[in-house]
């Protein structure tokens, strides 16, 4: 009768023991997704910020946009002073023959 009390209490620690650790188990899985769902939050976040910044730089290179419309740039040679373009020479191959002066032989 001892032996079979002992079993019985065996089984009931051991049967405790599978319930605590499904407990276990159970409150692992709710911290896993509280952790999922925090992670989702964050990434929204995330990529909300990363939308305004788009947007702000977006918004800075319009009003520069705006700017140089505004006041269009000069060419760099404008800059220096020179002309946009280097004077036409034309080439000796493109001259008219030119006829011998009459001698006054």
């Amino acid at each position: 009768m001892c032996g079979d009390v002992t079993r019985l209490r065996r089984m009931e620690q051991h049967d405790r023991r599978l319930e605590q650790n499904d407990r276990r188990l159970e409150i692992e899985q709710q911290r896993v997704e509280i952790e999922r769902e925090q992670l989702k939050i964050e990434r929204g976040r995330y990529k909300a910020e990363l939308r305004t910044k788009k947007k702000q730089k977006r918004s800075k290179a319009d009003e520069n946009d705006e700017e140089q419309e505004k006041e269009p740039k000069p060419h760099w040679s404008e800059c220096l002073g020179i002309s946009k373009w280097p004077p036409y020479v034309p080439s000796a191959a493109a001259q008219p023959p030119v006829a011998p002066a009459p001698s006054d032989e």
